[in-house]
């Protein structure tokens, strides 16, 4: 006699993608995650690059952290210096940024 036994997987768990936590989908939570590591303007100079480099770090940590972490590092700028460096024009020689184009 051949017998089937049916297993009931109702009480076993699911092995689909893991759920997202809650928060990575909530920007209040994400802006005021940001916002607490973000510097003040009357802040010491070893306050903010501290606080640039946890914005940093939190911006590579996960998809959900780039665009508000990103926004609060670029935010406020000192000098132009780091937006210069991006610019594919603009040429570091002798540690003085030069423009590449002619005019």
């Amino acid at each position: 006699m051949d017998v089937q036994v049916q297993e009931d997987t109702n009480h076993l768990p699911t092995t689909s993608k893991p759920s997202r936590l809650p928060f990575h989908s909530n920007p209040d939570i994400l802006d005021e995650v940001c916002e607490y590591l973000a510097y003040d303007h009357d802040s010491a100079p070893e306050d903010v690059f501290a606080s640039k480099r946890n914005l940093l770090r939190l911006a590579l940590t996960c998809k959900a952290f780039i665009e508000p972490a990103l926004d609060r590092l670029w935010r406020s700028l000192n000098c132009l210096f780091p937006l210069l460096k991006i610019l594919p024009a603009f040429l570091q020689s002798d540690g003085t940024y030069v423009s590449s184009v002619k005019f």
